[in-house]
């Protein structure tokens, strides 16, 4: 048996073998040696699971020599030819071609000193992938909400973003295995123990009235 220390509103994890009560965002919930908070009853609410952050750069012609795509903390400019000068890249034969190149610049792929400058390094930020037709696929590399503020923009003619910057990150509902929900539709149960970045965890049940 895990004896059960009173101390309400306490932000330190209790020593091994015991647990703590404490106002997490004014839900009582009990807090274990290893930080993590479990519900003392089922919650009500809708669980969800960790989502990445994405957006498209979408071309409707080719790129253009001198126009530039900005994406996070790095500037990437077109030319016409590119030798060591980081994040130039080198503009394709078709948008096609150009897509590729700039994938490619991105993830540090193949193709550094011929379709992109030397000195160009992998973004830290995002991975890049062809999308259906002309387009890029962006997704950040950290789990959650963080991606949301990813600028995303260019000066393209032909070439434009969805949103100017990435969307769609979310954070998980964060659990501890045992852990409770429910709201009109089903009751949520976590089969483990889910971080803000955890992208399963909650299982479901669907509710039926009688």
């Amino acid at each position: 048996m895990i004896d059960l220390i009173p101390d309400i509103g306490a932000d330190a994890p209790p020593s091994a073998g015991y647990l703590r009560l404490v106002n997490d965002a004014g839900v009582l919930r009990a807090l274990d040696a290893n930080g993590r908070k479990f519900r003392l009853r089922p919650e009500p609410g809708t669980p969800v699971h960790a989502a990445t952050a994405a957006g498209v750069l979408t071309l409707a012609g080719n790129a253009v020599a001198a126009e530039t795509v900005v994406i996070g903390d790095k500037t990437y400019t077109w030319r016409a030819s590119v030798g060591a000068t980081a994040n130039e890249v080198l503009v394709g034969a078709s948008a096609s071609a150009s897509i590729d190149n700039l994938i490619a610049a991105i993830n540090g792929a193949a193709g550094s000193g011929t379709t992109y400058g030397s000195a160009t390094v992998a973004h830290t930020q995002v991975t890049a992938a062809a999308g259906a037709g002309d387009t890029m696929d962006l997704s950040a590399k950290a789990i959650g909400i963080s991606g949301n503020s990813i600028q995303t923009t260019e000066t393209m003619t032909n070439g434009s973003f969805g949103a100017v910057t990435l969307a769609g990150g979310v954070n998980a509902t964060e659990g501890s295995a045992g852990d409770q929900m429910y709201d009109a539709s089903y009751l949520y149960v976590a089969n483990a123990d889910v971080a803000i970045t955890s992208t399963a965890g909650w299982e479901r049940i669907s509710t039926t009235a009688f």
